[in-house]
């Protein structure tokens, strides 16, 4: 739905394909609106026929300021991230990705998102990116400029569910975006408290738990441990103290949790190739591979700069007809008026090509 005034500040995104990506391509689409929620299109669908310019047409209405463009070609697939409406757009060439569910498949442990965890924006850690270069430089504010600014004064730790890395590897010149969940265990007690507390407020899982037990004592001197790759002990992680409530069972406010991340995904190995200064058009600011000259540069600058007045005087003779049409028209209409109210017969409209022409078959 439009956004309204309160929340106009809140950057928005719109996620969708171009070209013949195949169920792949489409599932990597949808992992990255899991990833953009709450503030994205999360039901938008995208045509074959649709064209950049028709979602720019309604982008200012919805308050969009971001488009993510995944699309395929014989070489390989690409990711666009352009600002709305006037740039700039990043290119990248996805070397790389895995879909959410393959990464939940690898791992011995997988988190289970509720829904809760999409229901506000997650944070963004940048990572690697050079201060010098120009280039990585614009890169770190558009990624900063897709997810809300957070206030560490003000906000609720319930509201941090996920976090979106974003490093770039200086050696390789390639980005890796990753999301993990963020969830908070109690430490200092064995697994089978832990195990108590999951039970909750269920009385027969909890009678279940405890009709197990020869002695209540057995929570607190046993740990229970299976192997030694299922230990959680205080040594693997770090353990903080709330400051505040926070979501999952035992984490309360001065309690002693240990903070962990499970990978949701997906994940992306990212290559910048070029940099654009308008929306998916325009003159190339940075290339990865290319290099012009100041003189090439000037050209350039030239062609586009006419094919931008050619583009503008296109429009304006297209209205200019419109305007002309529309008035031709509408004095046509005038002069039939007038001639009903002078009582003049009105002469009827000429006939179609086609009917004279089978009328004169017809007659020979």
């Amino acid at each position: 739905k439009p956004v309204t005034l309160d929340d106009a500040q809140v950057p928005r995104s719109f996620v969708f394909s171009k070209g013949q990506g195949g169920p792949v391509v489409v599932e990597l689409v949808a992992d990255l609106k899991r990833m953009m929620e709450p503030h994205t299109a999360s039901r938008l669908k995208a045509r074959k026929t649709n064209r950049v310019r028709d979602f720019l047409h309604v982008a200012g209405q919805y308050n969009v300021n971001f488009f993510m463009i995944v699309s395929t070609t014989e070489r390989g697939t690409y990711l666009r991230l352009a600002r709305v409406p006037r740039g700039p757009t990043l290119q990248f060439r996805v070397h790389r990705f895995s879909l959410a569910a393959d990464v939940a498949a690898a791992l011995r442990r997988p988190h289970s998102p509720t829904g809760g965890e999409f229901a506000t924006p997650p944070l963004l850690v940048l990572h690697g990116f050079s201060k010098t270069d120009k280039q990585d430089q614009l890169a770190t504010v558009m990624f900063q400029n897709l997810f809300p600014p957070i206030d560490v004064g003000k906000m609720s730790i319930k509201t941090c569910r996920r976090v979106v890395l974003v490093h770039h590897d200086r050696e390789t010149g390639r980005t890796h975006v990753r999301q993990y969940a963020i969830t908070a265990t109690p430490t200092g007690m064995t697994r089978g408290l832990k195990k108590l507390l999951r039970a909750g407020s269920t009385s027969k899982l909890l009678a279940a738990r405890l009709g197990q037990l020869e002695d209540i004592s057995q929570l607190l001197e046993r740990d229970g441990y299976s192997s030694e790759s299922g230990a959680e002990t205080d040594q693997e992680t770090e353990a903080v103290t709330l400051p505040q409530d926070y979501t999952g069972r035992g984490a309360r406010k001065a309690q002693q949790c240990a903070i962990k991340l499970t990978e949701l995904g997906p994940r992306l190995e990212l290559e910048l190739l070029k940099i654009e200064e308008g929306v998916c058009d325009g003159n190339v600011m940075y290339h990865k591979y290319v290099t012009k000259t100041a003189a090439e540069s000037a050209e350039l600058a030239r062609r586009a700069d006419e094919r931008r007045e050619g583009k503008e005087e296109r429009k304006r003779q297209q209205e200019e007809n419109v305007r002309r049409k529309a008035e031709a028209k509408a004095a046509e209409l005038a002069e039939r008026a007038a001639k009903r109210t002078r009582g003049a017969p009105v002469p009827a409209a000429p006939a179609r090509a086609e009917g004279s022409a089978a009328d004169g078959a017809a007659g020979d």
